[in-house]
């Protein structure tokens, strides 16, 4: 085989070889594009978590100031309680107390008092009968307004006791409040550590996708390489391959124009009449001579 076929034979290899790269570069950017797209999409449910994941906190975290805010107002309710009790037990204390001091119901202290009354004004009486009378009736009459004070710490009782009532109502209400609202920020929460741990999937799917994207760039980077020493090889042996042809070229085109010279000479010799090709190359002969 000459060099030149070598040559030729080395320069298709190349050829063959920097097609299959590229075939397979091409392949390759198919794969990228494939994964960039998978990315593209991950990168969006991403998003779309991280705004669903904020959208529950802020529910959840709103639901929990709604909550601390009814907790707050139960304990102002439960303090106003308390000091209702308390002054309900301080009017029992005084009720019970007033009680020790009267000896007589009210209705019959009262009826008895009318009676001396009616009997003072009626009956003729001696001084010291009426002076008796006069002190049975003050004494009536000081029962009668301990009585009345009874009556009104009762009234009071009451009162302080019916709000008591109203005030626990109010409690209960609020805490059945409560009890929604931590059942409404229970499931935001839930939803919210879903969303983080499905975020949490996705990031991990992101990172493995990048990892084969960096692989891919790393065989991607190897086969442009390879396609570039390919074509730098095969350039080299273009040219190497066109200096041997033009000096193939060249030694022909001597050949046969020492061909054509020697054929002129025989027809010179003979007397035969020259082509112009044939007088102009033998004229360029003996002029290289000449000067020699």
């Amino acid at each position: 085989m000459s060099e030149e076929e070598k040559l030729r034979s080395q320069i298709l290899a190349l050829e063959d070889e920097i097609f299959k790269f590229r075939k397979e570069k091409d392949s390759l950017f198919s794969e990228v594009e494939k994964l960039l797209e998978e990315k593209r999409k991950i990168q969006q449910q991403i998003f779309d978590c991280r705004k669903k994941i904020e959208s529950y906190k802020a529910q959840r975290d709103k639901v929990n100031q709604e909550i601390k805010e009814l907790k707050d107002s139960v304990k102002t309710l439960r303090n106003r309680i308390f000091e209702k009790i308390e002054k309900c037990k301080k009017l029992r204390s005084e009720i019970v107390s007033l009680r020790r001091q009267v000896l007589t119901g009210k209705n019959t202290a009262k009826e008895m008092f009318e009676n001396l009354e009616w009997k003072i004004q009626t009956t003729s009486l001696t001084p010291i009968e009426e002076k008796a009378l006069v002190d049975k009736v003050k004494f009536l009459e000081k029962e009668l307004q301990i009585h009345q004070q009874i009556e009104v710490k009762e009234e009071e009782f009451r009162k302080e006791s019916g709000e008591i009532e109203s005030l626990k109502k109010q409690v209960d209400s609020l805490k059945d409040k409560i009890s929604g609202l931590v059942e409404e920020s229970r499931k935001a929460h839930e939803k919210m550590v879903e969303f983080l741990k499905r975020k949490g999937e996705l990031k991990e799917k992101a990172g493995i996708l990048q990892q084969k994207l960096s692989e891919l760039k790393t065989v991607d980077n190897d086969l442009h390489r390879k396609i570039v020493e390919a074509s730098v090889k095969k350039r080299r042996l273009e040219e190497k391959l066109r200096e041997i042809v033009e000096e193939a070229r060249i030694r022909k085109a001597i050949e046969v124009s020492e061909k054509i010279v020697e054929d002129a000479e025989k027809k010179l010799g003979k007397g035969d009449k020259l082509t112009f090709e044939e007088f102009r190359l033998l004229m360029s002969r003996r002029k290289l001579e000449f000067k020699s």
